[in-house]
């Protein structure tokens, strides 16, 4: 049974995608990811339980804005 965060390759991602999860599918997001959160957050253990809007709110970041370049990075 799938958590709801996840997301499969061919999928957008979504606000309630789990980071870790993210970065294991579209391993090409990482460049997003360091933009808005930097180096820290590959080694942080927040990203194997954090979501999209979890995490913009935690970085006073724009769900709405990240999630775009999550998308675009991940060739939608």
């Amino acid at each position: 049974v799938a958590r709801k965060g996840n997301v499969s390759r061919g999928e957008r991602i979504r606000a309630e995608n789990i980071l870790g999860d993210i970065l294991a599918v579209y391993p090409e997001t990482e460049k997003v990811f360091r933009k808005y959160y930097g180096q820290a957050c590959f080694s942080c253990p927040g990203q194997a339980t954090e979501s999209v809007t979890q995490s913009a709110m935690m970085h006073n970041v724009s769900e709405k804005q990240i999630l775009e370049e999550l998308n675009r990075a991940a060739g939608f």
